[in-house]
């Protein structure tokens, strides 16, 4: 048996509002059958994934990227999405699994996603992550912020937020 050896890997990064994939560069595409960051109809889903994805699905390794703190049943649906559609290498991940290493003692890390806003931080050795809340973030002893996203946040932060100077790459800054 052959052994393919020309793999490209192509990460996806799904929304409420856009689907987000890269490779060498980022293409970005209107999101459908998404809400609040569940699968709100899984067969339509499907069909919109199968056409707008690449289909050699011998040479490509697809690494989706959902969001955070999604539960084990939106994972167990999303997983079905993708075997449904035939792929057969591919993983999930989640924001958190690219940004662990950039976050500091001195740092909050924003996802601000339209399908759902998180917050990291480093509490002694481990990193935390909640549900954005203003407040709580505004409370933490830390420098600055570092944002990953689409969406805007509340302009009530009293710390300073940076973004990527390519901004238009949202999360693929950090692969």
């Amino acid at each position: 048996m052959k052994r393919w050896t020309n793999i490209k890997n192509i990460y996806v990064k799904l929304t409420d509002k856009y689907i987000y994939t890269y490779s060498d560069k980022v293409k970005k595409y209107d999101s459908k059958y998404i809400k609040n960051g569940t699968v709100d109809n899984v067969f339509k889903l499907i069909d919109y994934l199968n056409k707008i994805l690449e289909k050699n699905i011998f040479k490509i390794k697809y690494t989706f990227i959902l969001d955070t703190l999604l539960s084990n049943s939106d994972l167990f649906t999303f997983k079905y999405v993708f075997e449904s559609m035939g792929l057969i290498n591919y993983k999930i991940i989640n924001d958190l699994d690219i940004i662990k290493n950039h976050v500091t003692d001195n740092n909050i890390i924003i996802m601000n996603w339209s399908s759902s806003i998180n917050y990291c931080f480093k509490l002694k050795d481990e990193i935390v992550v909640n549900k954005y809340n203003t407040n709580v973030i505004n409370s933490l002893d830390k420098d600055y912020i570092l944002m990953i996203g689409d969406t805007n946040i509340s302009t009530k932060i009293k710390k300073p937020i940076y973004k990527y100077e390519h901004e238009e790459l949202v999360i693929f800054n950090y692969l």
